[in-house]
């Protein structure tokens, strides 16, 4: 079957309308992230010429070298996990940095932000359902983590980032969902706790022309991103459905 990847953005576009509207959700608050590693370029000019000018790339090599040759105005987000002697290779070139799993990698970006002079948006992994085979902090150590990377210069915090186990039934994800919620609630009643000055508006909320904005919880794509959606995320990465073949609209169970 022959990729459509027009099509298959508007089948998605739409699923992520359904759930918006059945959680009471504006669907312009979600922002759609194409999850393009391992995609040759002229599927993501595909996908670009359909509209989509956000994508997510796990490698910092392959990240570097699609930065080098696509639009300039793509919007590129880090979403793999990052070690330490790559950063110098992405900060001022990407949007944002998905997976900041330790307080170590945040003093490196921090290190390389500071040295360019740029602000480096970055999001805190949080590895709700403790799965060995992922990377992040736990709920444990959440606040603690978060206030002392929030001290680091040179940082934007966005907010809070997780990827939930795979299920055969979406409804066991949504406690992790409404835990990572309740974590970005608890770092926001505890931020005039902290000696940070900007712990409150950047560990928190994400400002627009000096104005608050929303928190910014964001989920990898699985079957259940219905579920993300229902618990206030605010951006949805699609692992490279966009780029498969027959990627349908969403229909749900009577």
């Amino acid at each position: 079957m022959e990729t459509n990847i027009a099509l298959n953005i508007e089948n998605v576009k739409q699923n992520i309308e359904q759930a918006c509207l059945r959680s009471g959700r504006n669907p312009k608050d979600v922002t759609l992230i194409a999850v393009s590693k391992t995609k040759p370029n002229e599927m993501l000019m595909d996908a670009y010429n359909a509209g989509m000018r956000t994508f997510g790339e796990n490698y910092v090599q392959e990240l570097v070298s699609k930065i080098d040759t696509l639009p300039d105005d793509i919007e590129w987000h880090m979403i793999g996990h990052l070690q330490t002697n790559k950063v110098k290779y992405i900060v001022g070139k990407v949007a944002m940095i998905h997976s900041v799993d330790s307080v170590k990698l945040a003093r490196e970006i921090s290190k390389e932000a500071v040295k360019r002079n740029v602000t480096a948006d970055i999001l805190i992994e949080v590895n709700v359902a403790l799965e060995e085979n992922k990377f992040g902090i736990t709920l444990e150590n959440g606040i603690e983590t978060v206030t002392e990377i929030a001290k680091l210069p040179g940082l934007n915090i966005r907010g809070l980032m997780t990827s939930a186990p795979y299920v055969s039934n979406p409804e066991d994800n949504r406690k992790y969902f409404r835990d990572l919620k309740q974590l970005c609630v608890d770092i926001n009643s505890t931020a005039g706790d902290t000696n940070a000055d900007n712990y409150h508006s950047h560990a928190v909320y994400r400002f627009r022309n000096g104005r608050r904005a929303r928190r910014e919880c964001v989920c990898g794509n699985r079957p259940c991103f219905h579920k993300h959606l229902a618990v206030k995320r605010h951006n949805l990465r699609n692992n490279g459905g966009l780029f498969r073949a027959g990627c349908a609209p969403y229909r749900r169970k009577a």
